[in-house]
C-alpha cells in the first residue's frame, strides 16, 4: 500500500490514463511533437515510437506509461536543469545530477499514482454501489449534458465533440462526467454519516481555550531594501514575481531585515482579534498592510522614505476566543478532521480488497521509464 495518507479522490479524468497498447509512426522532422519514449531511427525511414509500457492493473484495469506521465510531463522535463542567481544578480541554469532529478520526480509520479488508484477504486465502489435511484438519476443528468452539448451546437454531434476542443470523443467527456458524479457521490455518502454534536464543541472549546486567557502570538518575515538600491528591489521583486519561497528571497544580499534568518522576526503578542491588533507599531502603514494578510500571504512593495519593504505574515497562533467566537470555526474543524478519518477507512478498505499489484513495483517501473523518456541521456 502506498505510505502516507491517501489523496482525496478529485474529478479527475482518471480513466484516460489508461489505455491499449500500441505504436505509430511520425515524420523524422517532428520528433519534438512526440510526448513518449526516446526514438530509434534509421537515415531513411521514419521514427518508430512505442506509446504504451504496460506497468501495471488497478481492478483489471492496465496502466500504461505514456498515458499516464503525459499530464506530468512538463513537470518532469522543467526539473532537468534549476535556475541559479549568479553574483551580479542575473539567473543562471545548471543540469541536475541523475540522483538530484529523481528525488524530484518520484514525489510527482507517487502522487499521479496515488491519485489514479484511488479514483479508480472509488469509481468502481461508486458503480457497485448505487442503488437503482441513483444510477437513473446519473443516465437522466448525462442526458441532459448531451442534449445541451448538442443543441448548443446546432443539432451536430460532430460540432459538438469538435467544440469540447479537450480531444475527447463525446463519449469520453460523458465518462468524466459520469465518473465526477460518483466522485461526488462517495463523498456525500461519507458526509451523511458525520455528526458532530454540541457537546463535542463544547469538549474541543475547554481543550483548546479553557479558562487559560493566552495571548495569541502573529509570526512574520520582512524584507526591507534601502530606497539607494534600486537593483536589488528590482531582483527581490523579480524573485518573488517569480514565486520563489519568501523566506528563499529574503536572504538575498539587498535584504538589510534579518537576512541570516531568512526576513523571520520573533514572535509578536497581540491580544483581540488579529485584524484590530497592533503589530508594528513604528510603522502604520506596514502594520496595515500586514494585518489584511493571511498565514503564508506577502505584500510589497510598500515605500517609505528610507526603504522599500516586502512583509508576509508566517504564521498565527491564537491563544484565546470567547465561545462566540470560536464555536463555528470549532465546529468545522471536528467535522473535518471526522470527514478525513472516515475517508481514510474507507479507502483503506477499499485498498485491502482490491485487486492490485505491486504498488511499489509499479512506482519503480514508472520512475525507470520517466528516467529514460525525460531525463537527458548526456
Amino acid at each position: 500500500m502506498l505510505t502516507g495518507s491517501q489523496s482525496r479522490p478529485q474529478p479527475v479524468e482518471a480513466s484516460r490514463f489508461a489505455g491499449s497498447g500500441s505504436a505509430f509512426t511520425v515524420p523524422a522532422a517532428r520528433p519534438a511533437e512526440v510526448v513518449g519514449p526516446q526514438a530509434a531511427s534509421d537515415a531513411t525511414g521514419p521514427i518508430m515510437i512505442l506509446l504504451d509500457v504496460k506497468v501495471g492493473e488497478v481492478n483489471n484495469k492496465p496502466i500504461f506509461a505514456s498515458a499516464f506521465l503525459h499530464p506530468v510531463s512538463p513537470r518532469l522535463r522543467a526539473l532537468v536543469n534549476e535556475e541559479l542567481t549568479l553574483p551580479g544578480g542575473g539567473i543562471g541554469s545548471r543540469r541536475r545530477t541523475l540522483a538530484q532529478w529523481q528525488a524530484l520526480a518520484t514525489p510527482i509520479i507517487d502522487e499521479q499514482l496515488r491519485t489514479f488508484i484511488t479514483n479508480e477504486l472509488v469509481i468502481a465502489e461508486g458503480l457497485a454501489q448505487s442503488t437503482p435511484m441513483q444510477r437513473a438519476g446519473i443516465r437522466n443528468f448525462l442526458g441532459l449534458v448531451r442534449a445541451d452539448l448538442t443543441q448548443r451546437s446546432g443539432g451536430s454531434i460532430t460540432r459538438a465533440v469538435r467544440n469540447l476542443d479537450t480531444g475527447e470523443t463525446l463519449s469520453q467527456y460523458l465518462e468524466r462526467i459520469r465518473n465526477r458524479q460518483l466522485i461526488q457521490q462517495f463523498a456525500e455518502s461519507i458526509r451523511r454519516g458525520i455528526v458532530v454534536t454540541r457537546s463535542d464543541v463544547e469538549r474541543a472549546y475547554l481543550q483548546q481555550y479553557g479558562n487559560n486567557r493566552k495571548p495569541s502570538t502573529a509570526t512574520f518575515r520582512w524584507i526591507r531594501v534601502p530606497l539607494d538600491d534600486p537593483e536589488g528591489a528590482s531582483r527581490i521583486a523579480e524573485r518573488l514575481s517569480r514565486g520563489e519561497p519568501f523566506q528563499d528571497v529574503a536572504r538575498d544580499q539587498a535584504n538589510r531585515s534579518r537576512r541570516g534568518e531568512g526576513g523571520l522576526w520573533p514572535p509578536v503578542d497581540f491580544v483581540g482579534e488579529f485584524e484590530q491588533a497592533t503589530i508594528l507599531p513604528g510603522d502604520p502603514e506596514l502594520d496595515a498592510a500586514m494585518r489584511a494578510l493571511t498565514p503564508g500571504e506577502w505584500a510589497g512593495p510598500i515605500e517609505d522614505a528610507r526603504d522599500r519593504h516586502w512583509i508576509m505574515l508566517e504564521g498565527l497562533e491564537i491563544g484565546y476566543r470567547t465561545w462566540a467566537q470560536a464555536q463555528s470555526d470549532l465546529r468545522a474543524e471536528l467535522y473535518n478532521r471526522r470527514f478525513n478519518e472516515a475517508f481514510d477507512r474507507e479507502l483503506m478498505r477499499l485498498y485491502a480488497q482490491a485487486g492490485l499489484g505491486d504498488i511499489t513495483r509499479m512506482r519503480a517501473e514508472l520512475i525507470d521509464v520517466a528516467t529514460q523518456w525525460f531525463y537527458p541521456a548526456r
